[in-house]
C-alpha cells in the first residue's frame, strides 16, 4: 500500500463524517465522553468505522477527539489515556486494512492557553505528547489535529507528535468564526504561514460552517500553499427542541465541496452533521479525481497571531528593540515581574514597529527568559525577531512562540539548525 502522502498527490481522498453525530443516533448523551466508547462500546465503534469504509471513505478518523488525559480524567476514566486511544487506533486499523488509510484524530484541550488562560506550552505539550504514543503505536497513517481555534496550541501538538515521530504525516485544522478569523483573531492566510513553516504536509480548515461559508477561507489559505484539507459541516445548523438539525442534503453538500478542488483540496469529508450519506456523495462526485495542488514555496515572511510581516528586505523594517542585556531589562527578567512585563511589552507595542527585535540575555537564566517572553508576546501582539546567541535560550524561545519568528543566525550552524526545526525565517 502506498504511503498516505503519495497517495493525496495522484488522487483526491474521501474523508468520512461526524462521529459524535452519529454516536448520538446510539445513545451518546452530552454528559458522556464519546471517547471512553473506545472501552465501553468497542463494537459500536467498530460498526461505525465500517459504515463509514462501506459509505466510500478513503481516510477515516479514531473516536480519539478528546482523548486527553484532561479530558477523561473528567469522565472518569484518569489514566485511561493508552487504552481509549490504542484500542481506537487498532479498532480503525483493523477495519480499513489495506484498503484505506487511518487518522487519529486530536483536538483542542478544552483549556485556555497563557496569558489568556492557564494553559501553558509545557502542558499542552505533554498532554497531546501522552495521547499521541498510543496513537502512533496503534498504527495510524497519519494525525488529524483538527477544530483547533488557536494556532498555538495546535503547534503545541504539532512539535509533540513531531519529537515522538518526525515521519508522521500531520493534517493540521483550524476552525474559524464569522469573520474568517480563528477565535484569537488569526486569519487563514497566517495559519496557513505558520502551519506550513512548521512542517506540516496537509492543512485545513473543518466545523464552523457549512461548504458554502468555508470557500473564501480555502481560497485564502491556498494563497500559501497545500495540500489541503475542507470537512465543512453540513450546513448552519438550528435549534430544535433542544438539538442542533442541520438542513442541507447529502447532494448539495457534496455538490458545493466540488468548488474546493481548483484550490488545492486533497482531503474532502464532513464535520457535524453529516453522516455516512455525505461521505457517498462525496465519493460519487470525487472518485478518481486528481488534486489541483499548489505547493508552498517560502514567502519570506513572519508572524504574530495577528499580524504578517515581510522580513526578507529586513534592513527596511521598522523595528524595536527589547535587549536582555540592558540592566533596567535584566531587572524585570530576574524578577518575573507580572506588571513591569506587560508595561515593557505595552510600551514596545506603542511604537508600532513591524518587529519587535529580542536580544542578547545569553548569561540568563533560559526557564526566567522564556517564562518571561510568554508574557511579553501575549501583551505586545507583534511578530518577534529573535538575535539571541545561544542555543539553549533560542530553541526554548522559538518553541513557545505563538507565530513564526525569524532568526538572526550571525551565521552559527546550531542557531540555523534550530531555526529549521520550529520553522522560523533565517534573516541573512
Amino acid at each position: 500500500m502506498k504511503k498516505f502522502t503519495d497517495t493525496i498527490k495522484e488522487f483526491v481522498q474521501v474523508f468520512d463524517g461526524s462521529k459524535g453525530y452519529m454516536l448520538q443516533q446510539e445513545g451518546l448523551s452530552g454528559g458522556e465522553s464519546a471517547e471512553a466508547w473506545n472501552i465501553t462500546k468497542r463494537d459500536t465503534l467498530t460498526a461505525l468505522y465500517q459504515k463509514y469504509k462501506n459509505a466510500g471513505s478513503d481516510v477515516i478518523q479514531t473516536n480519539t477527539f478528546q482523548g486527553t488525559e484532561h479530558h477523561l480524567k473528567q469522565h472518569g476514566f484518569s489514566g485511561k489515556v493508552y487504552e481509549v486511544n490504542y484500542t481506537a487506533a487498532i479498532a480503525a486499523k483493523k477495519v480499513m486494512g489495506q484498503e484505506g488509510y487511518v487518522a487519529a484524530s486530536v483536538g483542542p484541550i478544552g483549556r485556555m492557553m497563557t496569558p489568556s488562560g492557564d494553559l501553558t506550552f509545557d502542558q499542552a505539550y505533554q498532554l497531546y505528547k501522552e495521547q499521541m504514543i498510543p496513537l502512533i503505536e496503534g498504527g495510524v497513517d497519519a494525525v488529524n489535529f483538527e477544530t483547533f481555534t488557536d494556532v498555538a496550541e495546535l503547534r503545541a501538538a504539532v512539535l509533540a507528535l513531531k519529537d515522538l515521530k518526525k515521519d508522521m504525516p500531520v493534517i493540521a485544522s483550524v476552525a474559524f468564526e464569522e469573520n474568517k478569523r480563528t477565535l484569537m483573531g488569526t486569519s487563514p492566510y497566517n495559519v496557513a504561514l505558520i502551519l506550513k513553516s512548521l512542517g506540516c504536509e496537509v492543512i485545513g480548515t473543518n466545523c464552523s460552517f457549512g461548504p458554502e461559508h468555508m470557500l473564501d477561507i480555502i481560497k485564502e489559505m491556498s494563497c500559501v500553499g497545500g495540500p489541503l484539507s475542507v470537512k465543512p459541516n453540513a450546513g448552519i445548523p438550528r435549534l430544535e427542541q433542544n438539538h442542533a438539525v442541520y438542513d442541507q442534503s447529502p447532494a448539495d453538500f457534496a455538490r458545493a465541496c466540488e468548488d474546493f478542488l481548483p484550490y488545492g483540496a486533497v482531503l474532502i469529508g464532513g464535520c457535524c452533521g453529516t453522516t455516512p450519506l455525505f461521505v457517498s456523495e462525496l465519493k460519487s462526485r470525487l472518485n478518481d479525481v486528481k488534486p489541483v495542488i499548489r505547493e508552498y514555496r517560502e514567502t519570506g515572511e513572519i508572524s504574530s497571531l495577528n499580524f504578517v510581516v515581510k522580513i526578507n528586505e529586513y534592513d527596511t523594517c521598522n523595528r524595536v528593540v527589547l535587549d536582555m542585556d540592558d540592566p533596567n531589562t535584566r531587572r524585570i527578567i530576574n524578577n518575573e515581574d507580572l506588571l513591569d512585563l506587560m508595561t515593557l511589552a505595552m510600551d514596545a507595542k506603542d511604537l508600532e514597529p513591524d518587529v519587535i527585535v529580542l536580544q542578547g540575555g545569553a548569561d540568563l537564566d533560559p526557564g526566567k527568559v522564556c517564562r518571561c517572553f510568554d508574557i511579553i508576546q501575549g501583551y505586545s501582539n507583534k511578530p518577534f525577531v529573535f538575535h539571541v546567541n545561544k542555543k539553549d535560550i533560542l530553541e526554548p524561545l522559538l518553541r513557545i512562540y505563538r507565530g513564526r519568528g525569524g532568526v538572526l543566525t550571525d551565521n552559527q550552524h546550531d542557531l540555523i539548525e534550530v531555526a529549521g526545526k520550529y520553522g522560523a525565517f533565517v534573516i541573512e
